[in-house]
């Protein structure tokens, strides 16, 4: 009866591993050409009403829900290679803009440098072929123009233009799993990591040859900004519309200082970026807000007055002429470092906002795709935009252009 149980147990076992993994989601790709395909952009120009809300800052209980976190972890022989014709590059969750212009976009299990002046991609991918894919989490650049990869289960990586370092918790780091990544107004290099399967425990600190340096208990899942004052804002980040109120905070004289997001409730803050000024813009719930230190106002989004829109933000950016863009998706995310599509044909695309009109782009204007996961503004102004599996847009202020892998 006994070894009876044990091969029962064992057939259970296997049973429930083959569901786990038939249920993660699957990667889409597709193989395209690579070229540049212009079009006429067609601008769709909106009135806006604006509402402004004097909202007190509130104390609020941080997050306690754990979400998903990678169980990849690394190993010895970790190391970066090139990849040609790296279809999964076209699958855009990070873009960052070097200080060369060039543009670095984060994939599902790598990293391209699209050297768009050169006319050059570059792929780069960990162990040629990963066993098991895992995410870029944030991209960065310090002052000596290395390039920064952080990862979900796999460390940090360094490009200096040569060739890959890895740092693990074997050079200093209290984890692997790096949740964001941002360069200070003097250079240097700050680190949320976070401990696996511990959603309260993750720490904020300084990382360099030298090794790391604590600065503060950082909490939660986070995406980080600074702004001209060196004051390191982060906001929750959540995974679903059932945890509590989501939360934006500042980091001063040794604290964090927790604002209360417009008193939203469970509303989801989806995005947030500053502007030339250092005023802080967000994407709550379906609508749009911006906070000057003291006072909330409230914006009125193009997308609420559409019927049967389908949108959901996914990142903004705003100019050095204050206007103010969003890239959308339809659907969802599983949790912070996913970006899904529920309706392939779904007429979303990319917004505009003037502080007075809206103008709304698609693939009719020449946009790569209408589902989007990532955005950035370059010093020329140059808007990037990141889509799902479509490859990477430009808009040099006249038109639409895109760039895909093959």
């Amino acid at each position: 009866m006994k070894e009876l149980l044990k091969r029962l147990l064992k057939v259970l076992l296997i049973l429930s591993i083959g569901l786990l993994a038939a249920c993660k989601q699957s990667v889409i790709t597709r193989e395209v050409d690579v070229f540049t395909e212009s079009a006429t952009t067609i601008a769709l120009i909106l009135k806006n009403t604006e509402e402004v809300l004097p909202i007190n800052t509130t104390q609020i209980d941080l997050p306690t829900q754990t979400p998903s976190i990678s169980a990849v972890i690394p190993t010895p022989s970790d190391h970066w290679v090139v990849k040609e014709h790296w279809t999964p590059g076209n699958q855009i969750r990070i873009i960052l803009i070097d200080r060369d212009n060039d543009i670095w976009t984060g994939n599902p299990g790598g990293v391209v440098h699209w050297d768009i002046d050169g006319g050059k991609l570059t792929s780069y991918i960990l162990n040629d072929e990963p066993s098991m894919p895992f995410f870029i989490t944030s991209l960065a650049q310090t002052s000596d123009g290395a390039i920064w990869v952080g990862t979900d289960g796999k460390g940090l990586s360094r490009w200096n233009g040569e060739e890959w370092d890895i740092f693990t918790t074997e050079d200093g780091l209290p984890s692997n799993n790096i949740l964001d990544l941002l360069v200070t107004n003097d250079g240097s290099l700050l680190v949320n990591v976070k401990e696996m399967g511990k959603y309260n425990n993750a720490t904020l600190g300084q990382f360099s040859e030298d090794g790391w340096i604590e600065i503060t208990f950082s909490s939660s899942i986070d995406d980080l900004l600074i702004n001209s004052k060196d004051i390191v804002w982060r906001y929750g980040n959540g995974g679903s519309l059932t945890w509590p109120a989501e939360i934006i905070t500042f980091y001063n004289d040794g604290q964090w200082n927790p604002i209360a997001a417009r008193g939203t409730g469970r509303d989801r803050i989806f995005a947030v970026a500053f502007d030339n000024q250092d005023r802080l813009w967000s994407v709550i719930g379906n609508r749009f807000y911006s906070f000057d230190g003291i006072y909330w106002s409230m914006h009125t989004p193009r997308w609420v007055k559409v019927q049967d829109w389908d949108g959901v933000v996914t990142d903004m950016a705003v100019n050095k002429n204050g206007d103010i863009w969003f890239s959308f998706t339809d659907s969802f995310p599983d949790f912070p470092l996913t970006c899904n599509v529920y309706k392939a044909e779904a007429d979303i695309g990319v917004y505009r906002y003037d502080g007075k009109d809206w103008f709304l782009y698609t693939k009719e204007d020449g946009l790569a795709d209408n589902h989007n996961c990532a955005m950035a503004i370059g010093k020329d102004g140059t808007v990037w935009v990141g889509s799902y599996d479509q490859g990477l847009s430009y808009f040099d202020g006249e038109k639409w252009s895109y760039i895909r892998i093959k």
